[in-house]
């Protein structure tokens, strides 16, 4: 099994680069229309890996694919596993962290015999006011605040999901998950604050959002983990969740400008100026060089 796990993927390899040669002498490089937060090209909404064949994406796609070893002892016991399951992957061709992953999960993929069918792959935006969303929000409802976002299906039910970076390795995380075996991805603080408000209806009073930032303080690594949920469920339109986020981060790092950054710019997109002045005021306290706080405060006495 182990031979033919092997043989399959330097097989898929050698493909791989016959389709990538084939592409470069029968297409050009086509300018795309898209392009992302600093003015660079991007992919938008579904699309084949085949679409990362091509310039200017073939870049980084081809060498991280080629430059992987697959850990095909631990491979060739989940490729059975993933027999009918279905995968759906979140990245976006602006992170560095998808251009990394992106083609490892692929060549893993590939060397478990995973059909193109199985998988859907879906780019998302970096922009502001569609921060991590896709055109058809294939994403709404799923909670992808970092990617690279894998997730594993059966029977239309999602198993788990492996965030941005897998906690041991690509494949002992799918091992792991596909065995049904307790798995936490990274970002633990952000899962747990997820499940907390899944199904909560109630309001978000003080106490609340004190006992969710004691409940979640061992398991959250730093501002960045809560701040980029906040924005996600922002541009979402889920202003409750990304309030909660905003308010259970300040707590944990009252000490962090960008944290009550954060918060001036969720009452501002709100329409509430004063919240809006006394969190921008706290982000400039903290730190005298906090250029948009100053030029948000600004903005607002005029």
């Amino acid at each position: 099994m182990k031979s033919l796990l092997l043989s399959a993927g330097i097989i898929l390899l050698f493909q791989l680069g016959s389709v990538v040669k084939s592409m470069a002498q029968t297409n050009q490089p086509k300018s795309s229309d898209l392009k992302d937060a600093n003015g660079r090209p991007m992919l938008l909404g579904q699309h084949k890996m085949e679409d990362l064949l091509q310039p200017p994406y073939n870049t980084w796609f081809e060498k991280n694919y080629a430059d992987y070893a697959v850990d095909t002892i631990t491979a060739q016991v989940i490729a059975p596993l993933l027999k009918n399951k279905k995968l759906e992957l979140f990245m976006g061709t602006w992170c560095g962290d998808s251009q990394r992953e992106i083609p490892r999960i692929f060549k893993i993929l590939h060397c478990c015999g995973v059909s193109s069918s199985q998988i859907t792959l879906v780019m998302v935006d970096d922009h502001d006011s569609t921060y991590k969303q896709s055109p058809a929000h294939e994403e709404k409802g799923k909670n992808i605040f970092r990617v690279p976002d894998l997730i594993i299906y059966e029977n239309n039910a999602e198993i788990n999901r492996i965030v941005e970076y897998p906690v041991e390795t690509l494949e002992k995380d799918l091992l792991t998950m596909l065995n049904k075996q307790p798995y936490m991805p990274s970002y633990k603080g952000a899962a747990l604050l997820i499940n907390s408000v899944k199904n909560y209806n109630g309001t978000n009073s003080p106490e609340r959002i004190k006992y969710l930032a004691e409940f979640i303080r061992v398991k959250t690594e730093s501002s960045s983990e809560l701040n980029a949920l906040g924005y996600v469920w922002m541009a979402s339109g889920e202003k409750d969740n990304a309030l909660t986020a905003f308010l259970v981060n300040a707590i944990l790092y009252p000490k962090a400008s960008n944290v009550f950054d954060s918060l001036g710019e969720y009452y501002f997109k709100q329409g509430n100026k004063e919240e809006a002045k006394r969190y921008y005021s706290k982000a400039l306290t903290l730190d005298p060089l906090n250029a948009n706080a100053t030029k948000m405060l600004e903005q607002l006495s005029e």
